[in-house]
């Protein structure tokens, strides 16, 4: 048991690996490509694009219920090796979801479009474009709908070579519609559009022909299990619950913005996400990794390791995060400045781009913690409670935008009802589980926050005496990895978790 154990931990830090290449590679490959698009087409254009597809994407709550269904009922039937059932899985959960994509256009094409003519902000003279850009907007949204299932299967079995290549495939060629985007004389805004669906098209079509020639689960059939529908809907219902909450407070904050204070927020907006996403993936990648291992101990009765899992992962994951958080934090508009350009940015990119990255790192610990009410099962007293605080974010926000507040306000407001939530999500697993919630408050609560608080000193007293410069942004982010990695080594993770590293540095013959 306890060979098979440091096996699966060696695992999940070789998938780690695999995948932070991944994220190196896409995250540059993106960051050029929106410096690119921003240049194409302008701050209008660009906040344009940013809130129409976030009236489409508002349909991903459907999606985001499914997506996390089908990889816990993957993972739970690959842990009790359950080959048949998984290739019933399959079928229900890929039939489901080209329900989902039928019922997605239809109200995209309804309830979407009364929403795009009649509560957007969008000018007069943009608005054939952008009625274009919402209509493959769709097509886009459809397409990666229908990619989901085969992801799921990819996923549960670990296989993160492939995960891996798929999503550097679709970056890479991205980036090669965006240079046409350049060269091609038509409206950018309406190419742009079309350029991103065929990019998308082509990876999806991809991906499903590796995946049914490596996984015979992966063959669609149309064997319907109606027992097995009926579980799977059962527990997407109310994961239903939760995606939508992420989604509605998402997305309204995008849609409130727009409504109060026009397009041009919209973009600052979509900016401080494109550089808070760039850094998130490194703990969601790592909770990709982590996140099969979760479900398989649990669907097997190992809650000890079970919890094990759930609290290094955690201090890893905030830790990944910290890394980048420092020096974000310090050198926003420097960043910005260099990222876009000096004449580019504007106050309120600077704004919300801190504030971004300070309702990720409050919100990171959240992963494991939902993962461990997703391998039960029994997602219905968690997604009422959690979800009945985080749904006070939209009306909160509303109501203060309404009262003449500024622009920021809905971050404030965002990050303020997940910290609470934290400590929400914790007593649900206590009656859950039998959670041990005073082990995670000492061992990682209080642990990660002695380690933050230790790693910021050193960045912050470079930050405050050096001049602003590139030397000074060197500086504080190589002082910021130091601090960050030094303390967390030596306070941050105890002797098992420091042997499992050394272990897997010397295998990979990093370290001798």
């Amino acid at each position: 048991m306890i060979k098979d154990s440091q096996q699966a931990n060696k695992k999940i830090l070789v998938n780690t690996m695999i995948l932070y290449a991944k994220i190196l590679i896409t995250t540059g490959i993106s960051l050029y490509s929106t410096r690119l698009v921003l240049m194409a087409l302008g701050v209008v254009d660009y906040g344009i694009y940013g809130v129409v597809g976030s009236v489409v994407t508002s349909f991903a709550f459907l999606n985001a219920a499914m997506t996390s269904a089908s990889q816990r009922f993957f993972a739970f039937e690959l842990g009790r090796n359950n080959e048949e059932q998984l290739k019933k899985t399959f079928n229900v959960i890929l039939i489901i979801f080209i329900a989902l994509s039928i019922i997605v256009l239809i109200l995209a094409e309804t309830l979407g479009l009364w929403f795009f003519y009649n509560k957007l902000d969008i000018p007069a003279e943009r608005m054939s474009a952008a009625f274009w850009v919402f209509q493959f907007a769709i097509l886009t949204f459809i397409v990666t709908t229908l990619k989901i299932p085969y992801d799921s299967v990819i996923i549960a079995r670990e296989n993160m070579r492939i995960y891996a290549g798929i999503t550097i495939l679709d970056a890479v060629l991205k980036l090669i519609m965006i240079l046409f985007l350049l060269f091609i004389d038509y409206d950018k805004l309406q190419l742009y559009a079309i350029l991103i669906f065929c990019s998308t098209f082509i990876v999806v079509t991809i991906n499903k022909m590796i995946c049914n020639r490596k996984y015979k689960e992966s063959l669609f059939s149309f064997a319907f299990d109606k027992k097995l529908f009926k579980t799977i809907f059962s527990y997407s219902g109310w994961n239903l619950f939760g995606a939508l909450t992420w989604i509605f407070n998402n997305q309204g904050i995008n849609i409130l913005l727009n409504i109060f204070f026009g397009p041009a927020i919209n973009a600052a907006r979509a900016i401080a996400y494109q550089i808070d996403h760039a850094i998130v993936m490194f703990s969601q990648n790592f909770y990709m990794a982590l996140n099969p291992q979760i479900i398989k101990s649990y669907s097997t009765k190992e809650l000890n390791r079970t919890f094990s899992l759930v609290f290094s992962g955690s201090k890893i994951a905030f830790y990944l995060l910290l890394f980048f958080f420092i020096p974000l934090i310090l050198e926003t508009r420097f960043i910005l400045e260099l990222w876009l350009g000096v004449g580019s940015i504007n106050e309120y990119m600077v704004i919300f781009t801190r504030l971004v990255l300070i309702f990720s790192l409050i919100n990171v610990l959240e992963g494991p913690l939902t993962q461990i009410v997703r391998a039960t099962g029994n997602l219905k007293f968690y997604q009422i409670i959690v979800g009945s605080f985080t749904l006070m974010i939209i009306p909160i926000s509303y109501i203060l935008y309404r009262l003449g507040y500024p622009e920021h306000t809905a971050f404030l407001v965002l990050s303020s009802i997940y910290f609470i939530t934290t400590f929400v999500r914790l007593g649900v697993l206590k009656k859950m589980v039998n959670f041990p919630v005073n082990d995670y408050l000492l061992k990682v609560l209080l642990i990660i926050l002695v380690v933050s608080i230790t790693s910021v000193i050193l960045p912050v007293a470079f930050f405050v005496l050096i001049h602003e410069s590139i030397m000074r942004f060197f500086i504080v982010s190589i002082s910021s990895f130091l601090s960050v990695f030094l303390v967390a080594y030596f306070w941050g993770i105890n002797k098992s978790e420091k042997q499992l590293a050394i272990s897997f540095l010397q295998s990979k013959k990093f370290i001798k």
